[in-house]
C-alpha cells in the first residue's frame, strides 16, 4: 500500500471529522456529555445521564501475541576467543504487554492523563541460529490532555496532544552495511533484544499507538476525534499523526512520522452488552540520515465491551491484513477494563 493510497484512505476520517459536527449541530441541542481522551467516544447514555461523571478513570489492558522480525544475534554460546555470527536471524517474538493509563478529568471539557506500557517477550529463533531467551523492559510514559472542542446531544468533536517520554529500553541495532564493515565485533545484542521485543510489542497492538514503544525517541502525537451516536450504534472516526523524534542520535531513522486514521463503530444490543469493530490504516514515513521509506498497514479489531456502571471490561482481537503486520503473520489478543471513581 503506497503513502499516496493511505493517505486517501485517511482522507474521509478527516472529512467526517470536520465537516458532520457542523451538520449535526444544525438539529441537535448540547448535551452534558464528556469524552473519552483517546477515542474521543462519549458515554452511551449521553444527555440521559445528567449527574456529574467521576472525576477518576484508570484503564488496564492486557494485550498477547506474535510477530516475525529479523533481529541481530551473535549466534549460539561458543568459545571466548571465536568471533560472533553477527546475523540477522528471522525471530518469533511473543510479546505481552501490560498498558496501564489513569485520566483525570478537569470539568466537562478537559482531561489529562498517562499511559505507560510493560513488556515481557519471548524470542525464538526460527533458523536455529540462536538460542530462545526472554527479556523485560518498560515502555515510554505518555503524558496526554484532551479538550472538547464542540458538542451536541448525540455528537462531539475532541482535540488531543500526547507527549510520548523516551523512558523506554532497548537500543536499535546497526544497519547491515555497519555489520558487515567490522564482522568480527561484538554488539550489545541484550538490547537489541529489548529493542526487537518493543517493536513487537507495538505490532501485536497494530501499530496504534507506536509512540509508547519507540526506544530513544521523543513522541509528539496530535489528535482529533469526533463521537456520533444514533440511538445504539456509536461512530467514532479518529485521526492522528504520531511524530517520533530521535533525541539519542544513534539511530538510524531521526524522524518518524506516522499517520493513523480509523473508525470505531459499536452497538448496544442490551444496555450492558456492546459489540463492535475498529478499523485502521496506518502511514509510515522514516526519515533516515541519508535516505528516506514508508509502508503502511491496514488493522481490524473486533471487540466485545461490557457497561456494569462503573466498571466497564472488554476484549478483542487485533488482526492485521495488509501491510508489513499481515507479512509477518501478527496478531494481538486484547484483555482489560476502564473503571471510573
Amino acid at each position: 500500500m503506497t503513502r499516496v493510497a493511505s493517505l486517501a484512505l485517511a482522507l474521509p476520517c478527516a472529512i467526517a471529522l470536520l465537516l458532520v459536527p457542523a451538520v449535526a449541530s444544525a438539529h441537535d441541542e448540547p448535551g452534558p456529555q464528556r469524552a473519552d481522551n483517546k477515542t474521543g467516544e462519549v458515554g452511551s447514555e449521553g444527555a440521559e445521564k445528567e449527574e456529574p461523571e467521576p472525576p477518576w478513570e484508570f484503564s488496564a489492558d492486557v494485550i498477547g501475541g506474535a510477530t516475525t522480525t529479523d533481529v541481530l544475534t551473535a549466534g549460539r554460546p561458543a568459545r571466548i576467543e571465536l568471533p560472533p555470527l553477527n546475523v540477522f536471524d528471522s525471530t518469533r517474538v511473543s510479546a505481552y504487554t501490560f498498558l496501564f493509563g489513569i485520566e483525570r478529568h478537569l470539568g466537562e471539557r478537559f482531561t489529562v492523563g498517562a499511559r505507560m506500557p510493560f513488556i515481557a517477550a519471548d524470542l525464538s529463533s526460527r533458523t536455529g541460529v540462536a538460542e530462545d531467551r526472554s527479556v523485560a523492559l518498560a515502555g515510554n510514559l505518555e503524558l496526554e490532555g484532551s479538550f472538547v472542542i464542540a458538542r451536541g446531544r448525540s455528537w462531539n468533536l475532541v482535540a488531543s496532544l500526547g507527549v510520548a517520554l523516551p523512558t523506554g529500553g532497548g537500543k536499535e541495532p546497526p544497519t547491515a552495511a555497519e555489520v558487515a564493515a567490522d564482522p568480527a565485533k561484538r554488539f550489545e545484542y541484550r538490547s537489541h533484544d529489548l529493542f526487537a521485543a518493543a517493536h513487537a510489542a507495538s505490532a501485536t497492538l497494530g501499530s496504534y499507538d507506536s509512540a509508547l514503544f519507540e526506544p530513544g525517541n521523543l513522541g509528539i502525537v496530535p489528535q482529533i476525534s469526533a463521537n456520533f451516536r444514533f440511538s445504539e450504534l456509536t461512530i467514532t472516526p479518529t485521526l492522528k499523526v504520531e511524530n517520533l523524534i530521535d533525541v539519542t542520535g544513534d539511530a538510524n531513522e531521526t524522524y518518524i512520522n506516522e499517520i493513523v486514521g480509523g473508525v470505531r463503530a459499536g452497538f448496544r444490543v442490551t444496555r450492558a452488552f456492546e459489540p463492535g469493530v475498529h478499523v485502521w490504516f496506518r502511514d509510515l514515513h522514516e526519515q533516515t540520515h541519508s535516505d528516506s521509506s514508508s509502508s503502511a498497514v491496514g488493522v481490524v479489531e473486533p471487540y466485545l465491551r461490557f457497561h456494569l456502571g462503573a466498571f466497564k471490561p472488554a476484549v478483542s482481537a487485533i488482526l492485521p491484513f495488509a501491510g508489513d503486520l499481515a507479512d509477518s503473520k501478527t496478531f494481538g489478543v486484547r484483555a482489560g477494563f476502564v473503571a471510573e471513581f
